[in-house]
Parts: structure tokens; sequence; C-alpha cells
């Protein structure tokens, strides 16, 4: 396992698609572009203390990120689900200030492949 491992499950891209080819970079540089305005929007929702959309856009981010084999982002969306159905903003807030960081993180090493 190397560093990009952390970021990048590399095992789990390739024993979804085989290789990373063009195909797949195309499909990670998706992931990179449709996530970055859901991250945008799971800010405000928490800037405006809407519960249930934070919780939503979390899951979704989650969803997103594992596809995608970005598993440190992945766990860091789950905290931010996981706080946003006790309803702790204190939480909510802590745990969201590792998204931005793992997705960013994902994004660099996807733009490596």
């Amino acid at each position: 396992m190397n560093a990009a491992d952390d970021v990048l499950d590399m095992g789990q891209i390739l024993a979804a698609f085989g290789e990373v080819d063009d195909d797949v970079r195309e499909m990670l540089g998706l992931f990179v572009e449709t996530t970055a305005p859901l991250l945008d929007a799971l800010d405000a929702d928490v800037a405006i203390r809407d519960r249930a959309a934070v919780e939503d856009r979390a899951h979704s981010a989650k969803g997103a990120a594992r596809s995608a084999g970005a598993k440190a982002m992945a766990a860091a969306c789950e905290a931010v689900e996981i706080a946003s159905r006790a309803g702790d903003w204190v939480e909510i807030e802590t745990k969201l200030a590792a998204v931005r960081p793992a997705f960013d993180a994902a994004s660099k090493a996807i733009a490596r492949l």
C-alpha cells in the first residue's frame, strides 16, 4: 500500500475496471466535477442549519466518494452524516472540516492517474 492508497482505493478501482484507462479517468473526472458543487451545497446547508439537507447531502457525497474509491472522503462524509442524524451542530462542523481536504486530496490523486 502506498500513500495514494490512503486517498484512493486503487484495488477497488482496478477490481471494478481492470485498468486505469481514459474512460476510467473520465469517470473519475466526472466525480470531481459533480462533487465540488455538492460540497458547496453541503457547506451552505450547514451554514443555515438545515439538518435534513446536511444528512442527505453528506449521504450523497459519501456514495459518490465510495463509487470513486475515495475512501478517506467517504469516511469523512459518513462522519458528517452520523453527526447530522444526532443534530449535533458542533460535531457536524468538526467533522465537516475534514471533508474538503479529503476531497482535494482525492482530486489531486485522480489528476495524477
